[in-house]
């Protein structure tokens, strides 16, 4: 198989899938999915496969309050800023030593804390149906094998809460059963697929990947489209927030979506994430909001792009991709989630390789 390069020339690759998916309300308007034929959480704005749940996940599990960004005062341009650590921790993670190729029944092992937020609609006093979201804290095991193949196994950690105490209320006076408790499960990961290719055939090149997503090429699984799609950029990230540059087809928030989508596929922060945070440091208007303790304890730089809330956690010194998240912004605060809560994030804990599936690195 070649590189993206060569099947961009050869014609072999076909543009996004955008078929509709369900909307969340206005609190999650960064609507979080899960996606039917795909182990990974991912999250979007814009319309894609059908999806089977709306999800929104914060760092800290088993926790039943609002999250929110601290923030430091970093001494210099905010822009300057996040480039400057998003530049360091790519050459840090450039530098760590590269995961070894899988030889046969060996597995990359990955673990997330991961608070996941099910919805489901209750009966109001005026007897309409109305969503209310359950946030309930699991952490997720994945083993994937060369082929992208493996199998993923999700267990609840501690009790679970709602997003809001008006969800709550709402649902105690509907008098129905919480439809979101959360069970052990384990399913089957099937291998990679044109239509999911993953990031291993992704450019290298922060240049040249960078100018790909501008130009709406890339989506959130490792398609890239020969040229630009007709139908646009494949996230609808920010888009009543910025204007398009000339000859761009994804905003700055599209860009940044995709980026953060593209990083939840198992081992993307290990032998892609230098290059992103390479292109993440080209867009204008990133900022560094402050530092965070992630679910496990360690402490990173959070940089955001402030038009759509979407963060990333980095240990500059080591490279490390601690976390994903998007944060309620001005745009998507309401009564009782206010600007700065966390509305989604995943983090990822350190990984390696197993040797079987259900074994942990040694």
């Amino acid at each position: 198989m070649g590189t993206i390069d060569d099947l961009i020339r050869a014609g072999k690759v076909s543009p996004p899938s955008r078929d509709v998916m369900e909307q969340a309300r206005t609190v999650l308007e960064a609507e979080i999915v899960v996606d039917n034929t795909s182990s990974r959480v991912r999250k979007s704005r814009a319309p894609r496969r059908q999806r089977q749940f709306v999800l929104a996940i914060v760092t800290v599990a088993a926790v039943a309050i609002a999250v929110t960004v601290t923030i430091t005062n970093v001494g210099e341009k905010p822009t300057v800023a996040a480039a400057a650590v998003l530049d360091r921790a790519a050459q840090a993670a450039a530098a760590q030593a590269v995961l070894p190729p899988l030889s046969s029944g060996h597995y990359y092992y990955e673990q997330t804390v991961i608070l996941q937020n099910c919805g489901f609609s209750v009966l109001n006093s005026e007897g309409t149906q109305t969503p209310v979201f359950y946030l309930s804290p699991i952490v997720s095991e994945t083993w994937t094998a060369a082929d992208g193949s493996g199998s993923e196994q999700s267990a609840p950690q501690g009790s679970g809460h709602f997003l809001s105490s008006a969800d709550q209320a709402l649902w105690a006076a509907s008098g129905q059963p919480n439809h979101c408790i959360q069970t052990t499960s384990t399913r089957a990961i099937p291998p990679s697929t044109p239509d999911e290719p993953g990031v291993t055939l992704l450019p290298s090149d922060p240049t040249t990947l960078g100018a790909l997503l501008a130009a709406g090429r890339v989506n959130d699984v490792g398609q890239v489209s020969p040229s630009s799609p007709k139908e646009g950029c494949p996230s609808r990230n920010g888009d009543s927030a910025q204007v398009f540059a000339p000859g761009q087809v994804c905003n700055v928030a599209a860009q940044f979506d995709i980026v953060n989508n593209l990083l939840t596929f198992p081992v993307a922060p290990l032998i892609l994430g230098p290059v992103l945070y390479h292109v993440l440091a080209q867009l204008p208007g990133v900022a560094i909001i402050g530092s965070r303790t992630d679910a496990i304890g360690r402490s990173g730089t959070a940089i955001e792009d402030p038009s759509s809330g979407d963060v990333v956690v980095l240990d500059p010194t080591t490279g490390l991709l601690l976390e994903t998240e998007i944060l309620t912004t001005t745009a998507t605060a309401s009564p009782g989630v206010p600007v700065g809560t966390v509305l989604y994030s995943v983090t990822y804990a350190p990984g390696g390789v197993a040797n079987a599936l259900g074994s942990v690195p040694s």
